[in-house]
C-alpha cells in the first residue's frame, strides 16, 4: 500500500506543475490577438487572396466566368465567414479581458 501512495505523491506532484489546458489556450490567444501580430495576419490575408486568384485565374475553369466565380466566393466570405470569424475574435478578446490579464 507504501508503494501504491508513493506513486499516487509522485503523480500529484506532476500535476502540480504542469499548467492547465486553459492557461495554455489563454497565452496563446493572447499573444496572437496582440497589435504585434497585425501585419501577420495582413500579410496572410494577402496571401491567401492571392492564392484562390491564382487558382480561379488559371487554364482549366470557365472562360469568361472566373472573375464571377472568385467576386462570388469574396463576397460569400465576406456576407458569412468573415462576421463568425470576428464574432469568435470578439469573443477570445472578452475572455481574455475576463482573464484578469
Amino acid at each position: 500500500m507504501k508503494g501504491v501512495e508513493e506513486i499516487q505523491r509522485a503523480l500529484d506532484e506532476l500535476l502540480i506543475k504542469r499548467k492547465s489546458q486553459a492557461t495554455e489556450g489563454e497565452r496563446l490567444r493572447s499573444a496572437y490577438l496582440s497589435p504585434a501580430w497585425t501585419e501577420t495576419h495582413e500579410k496572410f490575408e494577402e496571401f491567401l487572396l492571392a492564392r484562390f486568384r491564382v487558382a480561379l485565374d488559371s487554364p482549366g475553369h470557365y472562360a469568361g466566368a472566373t472573375e464571377d466565380k472568385f467576386e462570388l466566393g469574396l463576397a460569400r466570405i465576406q456576407e458569412k465567414f468573415l462576421p463568425e470569424v470576428c464574432t469568435w475574435a470578439q469573443t477570445q478578446r472578452d475572455l481574455r479581458g475576463r482573464g484578469g490579464d
